[in-house]
């Protein structure tokens, strides 16, 4: 009979050891959630000052180029009407070198 009292004291005493693992293991599947969400959070607004910062430089990007059109606009404007065949042709050539990249693709 004490054989039998050591197995069955054996088996609880393993079956508490698995009941403590599988606690632990819920406890860790817990915590990586925690975290899991957390980095998500973090990613997330990183992810929006990426977007904002790229916005910014697009804009500033724009507004450069708006001022460099402006500013050179005049110039263009004495070249065209300083040599208005010169333009014309040069425009046609223009459309014809887009016109012909359009029809590869």
């Amino acid at each position: 009979m004490p054989a039998k009292r050591k197995r069955s004291n054996g088996t609880a005493h393993l079956e508490q050891k698995l009941a403590a693992l599988q606690s632990d293991l819920a406890q860790l599947q817990e915590d990586l959630r925690g975290l899991a969400g957390a980095g998500g959070e973090i990613a997330g607004e990183r992810m929006s000052t990426i977007l904002e910062e790229a916005e910014t430089v697009a804009d500033r990007a724009a507004d450069q180029i708006g001022n460099w059109t402006n500013d050179n606009m005049i110039a263009v404007r004495d070249a065209v009407r300083g040599q208005p065949l010169s333009s014309v042709l040069l425009s046609i050539g223009a459309g014809a070198i887009v016109g012909a990249f359009l029809l590869r693709r």
